[in-house]
């Protein structure tokens, strides 16, 4: 892409190859680090071995004692499939290579540990602590959505566009996203991302950044006892394209600390996913799809309102089963309902199909 944006001389918009490793799991910790911000324990450089991993897991146990450890393809993309969990509490020190092969355990329920250590280790991992939320608390996972663009003089200025909560698989897969995140951590994620977002302008880098977190989340539910930066996303994210579709249909103002108002005064909540999904859905016509939207006002979007559902993904839902959608309305509750109902459209339509058969 570098290369294409040099021969037509113009501007290359995303960031540059040589900037890209800070945007890997390491790069991501190296930037935490130096930021002085928080995240899990862990190491900061890659291994690529079986001996490498047990080297690092033992410097690691012995600083901070044994316990669940994450492994994280240093290069993953999202998916959730270079990820594998090792508890160094089931075996005595020091851990050997040997030790490390049998006893890992992969997120992704397809790999396995022979699998993971063949395939997915010789490419690079870091090692993390994982986090686990002590009685009564849960797991969320907050995500700030930046960009960072070059502006006359040659500086890059960074500009924090949402924060969304991300809704995530077993093995750490995106599954979705929900707007505004969760008010008792949002402003300190907004915060944190920002002074991520800033140094890596000073790097040079540009384009679109996500930056994730964990937080945990006491058994009150309305905040975060901590909040862990967790890595640094140089891409389009998985909430990119629901906050693109809204800031392009939905009229209102982005405030700086993740919430959006619409022209009438009120907070906008959507939600998004790229999953919706079933093999009952193979053979449905778009067309279909949209004459039954058009005959339910209630949840086809009205653009004078700001509300209704906004799918995509429409190529792929004859062929596989499969589209996405982004569901605009003032409260998450209401997301939600527009969820199911969109959903029922999609079954009735799936009995309509088998029945046509």
């Amino acid at each position: 892409m570098a290369e294409v944006a040099d021969r037509l001389t113009v501007e290359l918009i995303d960031a540059a190859p040589e900037l890209l490793h800070w945007g890997t799991k390491s790069g991501s910790r190296q930037v935490f680090r130096t930021t002085g911000i928080m995240h899990p324990p862990g190491s900061y450089h890659v291994v690529a071995t079986a001996e490498g991993l047990a080297t690092t897991l033992n410097y690691l146990t012995r600083k901070h004692g044994h316990g669940n450890w994450m492994i994280k393809a240093d290069d993953g993309f999202g998916s959730g499939h270079g990820n594998a969990v090792i508890d160094t509490t089931r075996f005595p020190p020091p851990v050997s290579a040997s030790t490390v092969t049998a006893a890992l355990e992969p997120c992704a329920a397809q790999i396995s540990a022979v699998e993971y250590g063949r395939r997915i280790l010789p490419t690079g991992v870091v090692v993390e602590q994982l986090i686990i939320p002590g009685p009564g608390d849960s797991l969320r996972y907050p995500s700030a959505l930046g960009y960072l663009r070059r502006v006359p003089g040659g500086r890059v200025k960074a500009a924090l566009l949402a924060v969304h909560d991300q809704v995530l698989g077993k093995a750490g897969d995106f599954g979705g996203c929900r707007f505004p995140a969760h008010p008792g951590y949002r402003l300190q994620a907004a915060t944190t991302a920002t002074v991520v977002l800033d140094h890596l302008a000073a790097l040079g880098v540009t384009g679109h950044v996500g930056v994730d977190f964990i937080a945990v989340v006491g058994s009150d539910g309305r905040g975060a006892s901590t909040l862990y930066a967790a890595e640094i996303n140089m891409r389009q994210t998985g909430t990119t394209h629901p906050h693109q579709t809204v800031r392009a249909l939905v009229p209102g103002t982005w405030t700086a600390w993740g919430t959006m108002i619409n022209t009438s005064g009120y907070d906008v909540c959507y939600a998004g996913t790229d999953s919706i999904i079933s093999p009952h859905y193979r053979g449905i016509p778009v067309a279909e799809l949209i004459d039954a939207l058009c005959q339910s006002p209630g949840i086809a979007f009205d653009p004078h309102k700001g509300i209704g559902v906004i799918p995509h993904l429409w190529t792929s839902l004859e062929t596989c089963g499969k589209i996405g959608a982004t569901f605009v309305a003032p409260s998450a509750t209401a997301c939600e309902t527009l969820e199911r109902d969109f959903t029922a459209i999609l079954d009735d339509l799936a009995i309509k199909q088998s029945r046509r058969g």
